[in-house]
C-alpha cells in the first residue's frame, strides 16, 4: 500500500515537472505553432474527461476511458481549430481509436472477447456516425464553440450515446444476454451522454481560455508547475524525516 502511493505521488510530480518543463521551453519548441496548444488541451479536457468519468465509471475505468477521450478530443479540437481537413481516414482512425477506449469497459465487464467485439461493432457504428450523420467532434467543433447551449449541441452528444448503446448491447448478445451486462452498457452510454454534452457546453470557454493565453503567461504557468511538482515529489520524503515511518514514507497514513 505505502509503494502504491509513493509511485502515485511520484508519478503527479513527475507530470507537474514534466507539463511545467514544456511550458517553459514553449519558444524552444516553436511558439505558438509547436504542441503546446495541444499540450493545454489535452490537460484542460483529459481533467475534464477524467474527473466525470471517474465519478460515473469509478477510479480505475474513469481513469482509462476519461484520459483517453480527453487526448483524442484535444488531439481532434487541435486539427479544427488550425483548419485541418476532415477526411474520411481521419474520422474513421477516430472513430476507432474511441472504440478502443471504451472498450476498456467492456473488457472490464465482458472479458477479452468482449472487449474486441466491442471495439468493432462500435468502430462501425462510430464510423457511419461521423460520416453520414455528421456528428464527430470535428464536425460539430464550430457549434460547440458558440456561446450558450442549445439543441444543436445536446443531439451530437445523444446520438454517440447511443451508437454505444447499440454496440454495447450488440456484444452483449454476442457473449451471452445478462441483463446486468446490459444494464452496465445503459450506464455506459448515459455516461458518455452527459460527458460528451457538459463538454460541448463548457468548449466556449475552454477555447477561448486556450487561444487567448499569452507567451509570458505560458511561462508563468509553466513556473507554478514545475514548483508543484518538486513540492509533491518531495511529499514521500518529508513525511519520513519528520518521523511517519513506513517503507516508502507513506505507510502510516493507510
Amino acid at each position: 500500500m505505502s509503494d502504491y502511493w509513493a509511485a502515485v505521488v511520484s508519478l503527479i510530480g513527475l507530470a507537474l515537472d514534466s507539463v511545467g518543463g514544456l511550458f517553459l521551453a514553449y519558444d524552444l519548441l516553436g511558439g505558438e505553432h509547436g504542441p503546446l496548444k495541444i499540450l493545454a488541451r489535452v490537460c484542460i479536457y483529459g481533467v475534464g474527461f477524467v474527473t466525470g468519468f471517474c465519478l460515473l465509471l469509478g477510479p480505475k475505468l474513469g481513469l482509462i476511458v476519461g484520459g483517453g477521450l480527453g487526448v483524442l478530443l484535444a488531439i481532434e479540437y487541435h486539427r479544427a481549430a488550425q483548419d485541418a481537413p476532415v477526411t474520411t481516414e481521419s474520422q474513421r482512425s477516430f472513430a476507432v481509436a474511441r472504440a478502443t477506449v471504451f472498450s476498456a469497459w467492456a473488457w472490464e465487464h465482458t472479458g477479452p472477447s468482449g472487449g474486441l467485439l466491442f471495439i468493432g461493432a462500435c468502430s462501425i457504428f462510430l464510423s457511419f456516425l461521423y460520416l453520414k450523420g455528421h456528428a464527430s467532434p470535428s464536425d460539430t467543433y464550430r457549434i460547440d464553440r458558440q456561446r450558450g447551449f442549445g439543441l444543436s449541441k445536446i443531439v451530437p452528444s445523444l446520438w454517440r450515446g447511443l451508437v454505444v448503446l447499440g454496440a454495447g448491447l450488440g456484444t452483449q448478445l454476442g457473449v451471452g444476454w445478462s441483463g446486468s451486462g446490459a444494464l452496465g452498457f445503459v450506464w455506459l452510454a448515459f455516461s458518455v451522454m452527459v460527458m460528451s454534452a457538459c463538454m460541448s457546453a463548457l468548449v466556449f470557454v475552454l477555447e477561448s481560455t486556450v487561444t487567448r493565453v499569452e507567451d509570458r503567461q505560458i511561462g508563468w504557468i509553466g513556473t507554478v508547475l514545475l514548483l508543484l511538482g518538486f513540492l509533491v515529489q518531495s511529499i514521500q520524503y518529508w513525511l519520513t524525516l519528520l518521523g511517519f515511518g513506513g517503507k516508502a514514507g507513506l505507510g502510516s497514513l493507510r
